[in-house]
């Protein structure tokens, strides 16, 4: 091998790797993705769909409040013990009032509710507070639940969890608080009988471990630190001469963890979970999906096949070769009810999310912490003796965090840690969710029957304003708007001893409501509540209502009139306004930047009708709608700040085209020029314009009155139309009328169905006269040449064709110069595009074949040589006449000398005089 190239094992090895990561792209976000997506995140779309929503909902909204602070809805009064909210410098006509004695105090921490009005009319902000307190008096349970595998060896993790495990317990020592503890690795290490089963699927099966586990769980509760201190492990199964029981069975440890929890009396219980890995082993799935739960054989007997994987990988045998062999035990299938197809379990994880789905759904009151210790993203070596990737180095550390949050309670309580020694940060995040009074809470805030929510679109984080005491306490916290239910839900509220999270939003009385009474105080929200934990859905604690109360507004509304194409505004556009019930209310006639007052309009339903357009421009005939509500003028649905009208211009269309019969064929024609003057109006001053590529001329902003069309400029090569097109007629609603029967000719029509004129040219035709003369003497005509008149118009396509450069030319006809040296060619099309080549063929008797030909074209009926150059000895143009000039062919004169008879005569005698010679020489030799 070169010592510079890539040997075929390293080579190896660079495609297995990368055979590896498309593998796992494909494999890992569908299992992975499915426990995500069930994970129990408290986001407000969940908490929508929560019980504890639907309960509110069904039968604490309409119910009676515990407390007395709300008005009375039907009377519109308030009890005595409320007191008035701010009254703003701008507007004294807004009032609110709210409960005395706030914050109200409960178990979990301190609620207030209070309105402020505001400069604007009929608008109020919504204060809504939270704080928690302390949590001291409930009773607590926690489960330490430790992974113990092999990898925890590694930076010496097993030594300093056990630490920070103390730690936790010292932090929340109390009297309410118990510990027990769970320590896994390929089993539950409490010095159980554990045998290890080899290709467990198939006839090969063999046993590689059956001994006894060491013991290291405390599975009673106890309030004593130093027993579970003691039962810590500081070493792992290898040191402890366990090897093969270094796994990690993640499922069977948070089933004995629930095992626990689940016979506890206690108000709070909770898990903590330290893991360094992903899963290792798992229980055999056998049916999931269908929104049932997932079934598992749990058969851990000898000889059993309900435990998968060997301890060594996180993913099966694919039965292919590396590197997508795994670990030696394969890849099985399970039932997926909602498909009702078997499908393919390709790792440990799947089922560990499944079976986590089935604790949490089943025990809802236990909070589940997870902390991953460690993980980062390492690539191992190819093993070639044992045929596997270690599982830390195969999955990337983001699918590692969707296993977490998986077997977590929810995201928040997922927790990833990139070094042991910096762990401590983590659990006091732990430790203070686990002290705070308020978890996971939510708050319902309905909207009351009159007022709005005072919103720009669609609810974003620009219609309120979320505050806190610290921000991090706003981390995970959402807020949502229920436009079904007119409800605000604010969710992920976690607030312990002196920490609060206050919201502020904006709602408005709703005085286009024919109910609405100005002198009533309207409740600005229905009963509003806190669940302070979401593991308890029945428990709710109400706020105090604050009541409002206003006035129907009246605001100056003004009218804007643009036009449609460019928005400029638009002067003496008059128009009509009328009510909902169709009294006219006044005529107002915009001004030179578009604009007019319509006055002061109270809330309702209002129309404007155009009476005359602005000049040039097409009356509006349908009406235009708008209200007045909440102090806004409304069109469209949206709040503006003019009604805006806009007008359509009017124009005159012309199509210029070639005198084609089927509109499919006509050809466009630009440079065409056209004047459009009115009649009886000498102060018009008349408007030119110029065919484009496409034919085409718009006259636009055409003001009322009588108009004619005249081209006074015909496109190159065609005939120029001499006669006016008109009347064209401009009424005072800005129509054009186009009198089509009377417009209808050889030449106008209309084009297309459409208002369009189309005015059609014929082509211009021409002639070419070639005169042929005598070279010295121009005024000698010759007769008798023949020449041949070449087009490129496709019109003459014949197989008798020339090519020069690159264009065809195709023969139109042959012809002979007269008696007085003329050829003529007539009836030729004019222009530009249409070329011509004249060639010589035969030359007059006594002369010679001109031999360059010459290119022209005509131009205004004009013929001009296109290769004037190289011709420019042989022609001359003069208008439509071209003269060719040719040379006689002349003889050389004899030189007067005694010619060649003489020599031939003397080379003959010298050849018979040789012959002689060589004859008798011959002869003579014979003799001798």
């Amino acid at each position: 091998m070169n010592s510079k190239g890539i040997g075929t094992k390293k080579l190896t090895s660079i495609i297995s790797l990368i055979m590896t990561v498309i593998f796992l792209s494909i494999l890992l976000p569908t299992n992975l993705i499915k426990a995500e997506e069930k994970s129990d995140s408290m986001s407000v779309e969940k908490v929508l769909n929560s019980e504890m929503y639907n309960k509110f909902n069904n039968e604490i909204l309409n119910n009676e409040s515990s407390i007395k602070y709300t008005t009375d809805n039907n009377k519109g009064t308030w009890p005595v013990n409320w007191e008035y909210g701010n009254v703003s410098n701008k507007n004294k006509i807004n009032k609110s009032v709210y409960g005395k004695n706030q914050p109200l105090e409960y178990n979990e921490g301190y609620l207030t509710k209070k309105a402020y009005t505001t400069d604007e009319d009929n608008v109020f902000n919504i204060n809504l507070k939270i704080q928690g307190k302390k949590n001291e008096a409930l009773k607590k349970d926690v489960v330490f639940l430790l992974d113990n595998s092999n990898s925890m060896l590694t930076n010496n993790r097993a030594l300093k969890i056990k630490e920070e495990i103390k730690n936790v317990m010292d932090k929340l020592k109390a009297k309410n608080t118990r510990y027990a503890l769970v320590t896994y690795a390929s089993t539950i290490l409490d010095g159980r009988h554990y045998h290890l089963i080899d290709r467990s699927i198939g006839n090969n099966q063999y046993t590689v471990y059956d001994l006894y586990t060491s013991n290291q769980c405390h599975l009673n509760f106890t309030s004593n630190i130093q027993e579970i201190y003691n039962k810590i492990p500081s070493t792992v199964p290898n040191q402890r001469n366990n090897p093969y029981a270094g796994g990690t069975f993640t499922q069977e440890g948070l089933l004995k963890a629930i095992e626990l929890l689940k016979n506890s009396n206690a108000d709070e219980k909770i898990i903590i979970h330290l893991t360094d890995g992903l899963p290792t082993f798992s229980f055999l799935l056998k049916e999931f999906g269908g929104n049932k739960k997932a079934i598992f054989d749990y058969n851990t007997n000898y000889n059993g096949i309900g435990v998968r994987g060997l301890g060594t990988s996180y993913f099966f045998d694919t039965k292919t070769q590396k590197p997508y062999i795994y670990s030696r035990e394969e890849v099985y299938s399970a039932l997926n009810r909602s498909k009702n197809k078997y499908e393919a379990i390709w790792n440990n994880g799947f089922p560990t999310t499944l079976e986590a789905e089935n604790i949490k759904n089943e025990n809802p009151d236990i909070n589940i912490y997870t902390i991953g210790v460690e993980l980062k993203k390492e690539v191992y070596k190819w093993d070639d003796y044992r045929q596997y990737y270690n599982a830390e180095g195969t999955v990337e550390l983001p699918e590692i965090r969707k296993f977490l949050e998986s077997i977590s309670s929810s995201p928040a309580e997922a927790f990833v840690n990139e070094n042991v020694d910096d762990i401590d940060e983590i659990i006091n995040k732990i430790i203070d969710k686990i002290n705070k009074s308020i978890n996971n809470g939510t708050v319902i805030d309905p909207m009351g029957d009159m007022v709005d929510i005072v919103k720009g679109g669609e609810f974003s984080d620009k219609d309120y304003k979320l505050t806190a005491s610290n921000n991090k306490l706003l981390e995970g916290v959402k807020v949502g708007y229920n436009e079904k239910n007119r409800q605000i839900v604010l969710t992920g509220l976690n607030l312990g001893e002196n920490e609060w999270v206050e919201l502020n939003y904006k709602v408005r009385l709703n005085t286009s409501n024919p109910d609405f009474n100005g002198n009533f105080w309207y409740q600005a929200n229905k009963r509003t509540v806190l669940n302070p934990n979401n593991k308890e859905p029945n428990v709710f604690r109400d706020f105090v209502i604050p009541s409002v109360t206003g006035k129907r507004p009246s605001i100056e509304v003004k009218l804007k009139k643009i036009s449609s194409e460019t928005s400029k505004p638009l002067a003496n556009s008059e128009f009509e306004l009328y009510n909902s019930i169709n009294e006219k209310l006044g005529s107002f006639t915009t001004k030179e930047n578009g604009e007019v007052s319509l006055g002061y309009l109270q809330e309702g339903d209002y129309k404007l009708k155009e009476i005359n357009p602005p000049k040039g421009y097409i009356l509006s005939k349908d009406f235009i709608n708008f209200k007045v509500k909440n102090g806004k003028a409304i069109q469209d649905e949206n709040e503006v700040e003019f009604i805006t009208v806009s007008n359509i211009p009017n124009s005159i269309r012309i199509k210029k085209t070639d005198d084609s019969k089927l509109e499919s064929d006509a050809k466009f024609l630009s440079g065409a020029k056209f004047e459009l003057n009115k009649v009886n109006d000498q102060k018009f001053k008349p408007l030119v314009k110029e065919t484009d590529d496409k034919g085409e001329i718009e006259f636009k902003e055409i003001e009322p009155g009588t108009y004619y069309l005249k081209e006074v400029l015909a496109p190159n090569g065609y005939e120029q139309i001499k006669e006016d097109i008109g009347p064209i007629v401009v009424d005072n609603t800005g129509v054009v009328t186009i009198p089509w029967d009377k417009l209808k000719s050889n030449d106008v029509e209309k084009w297309n169905n459409q208002e369009i004129i189309r005015i059609k040219n014929k082509k211009l035709k021409s002639a070419i006269y070639i005169d042929k003369v005598d070279a010295i003497n121009p005024e000698i005509k010759l007769s008798g040449a023949k020449f041949s008149l070449y087009t490129n118009d496709e019109n003459y396509k014949n197989n008798k064709k020339l090519v020069r450069n690159g264009i065809n030319y195709y023969l139109i006809s042959e012809k002979l110069s007269n008696d007085k040296g003329r050829l003529e060619w007539e009836n030729l099309n004019s222009g530009e595009e249409y070329k011509y080549l004249i060639q010589e063929t035969e030359a007059p008797k006594g002369y010679t074949v001109s031999g360059k030909e010459i290119l022209f074209h005509f131009k205004d009926n004009i013929a001009l040589i296109d290769n004037e150059n190289d011709v420019k000895a042989l022609a001359s143009i003069n208008g439509q006449v071209i003269s060719i000039k040719n040379a006689k062919i002349y003889k050389l004169p004899s030189s007067g000398g005694i010619g060649v008879y003489p020599f031939l005569l003397i080379g003959t005698l010298c050849m018979a005089l040789s012959l002689i010679y060589s004859f008798n020489s011959k002869f003579s030799n014979k003799k001798k």
